[in-house]
């Protein structure tokens, strides 16, 4: 989920899961929102997930060797950050991240994609 707020010149996002916001400016592309897939997590994510007790793995496929995408276990999630799987694993919060920046003065345009 991914939600954001245009206030005048600045500009509020709140996200989690693998959701993105972009803005398009003509002074180039500005991704807004975080992206939560445990493929892609940050330092501090990884460091969050290990505290909170999450082992992090792909799932086995036919022949034992492992594919897809990383995911958090126990639950097999594939994203840090959710809405609605509070059951999956306790890892996974429902705490979205919130960022704030300045619109370029030239404007542009926010895509918000899940």
């Amino acid at each position: 989920a991914t939600c954001v707020i245009v206030d005048g010149d600045e500009v509020t996002t709140a996200n989690v899961g693998d959701s993105i916001a972009i803005l398009y400016a003509q002074d180039g592309t500005i991704i807004l929102s975080a992206d939560h897939r445990v493929e892609r997590r940050t330092p501090t994510e990884h460091d969050r997930l290990m505290k909170a007790g999450a082992a992090i793995g792909r799932i086995k496929g036919r022949n034992g060797l492992p594919v897809g995408p990383e995911r958090i276990y126990p639950g097999g999630l594939g994203v840090s950050r959710s809405i609605g799987d509070r059951d999956s694993t306790p890892a996974a919060i429902p705490l979205p991240e919130v960022r704030t920046i300045t619109l370029p003065a030239s404007g542009g345009m926010i895509v918000i994609a899940s």
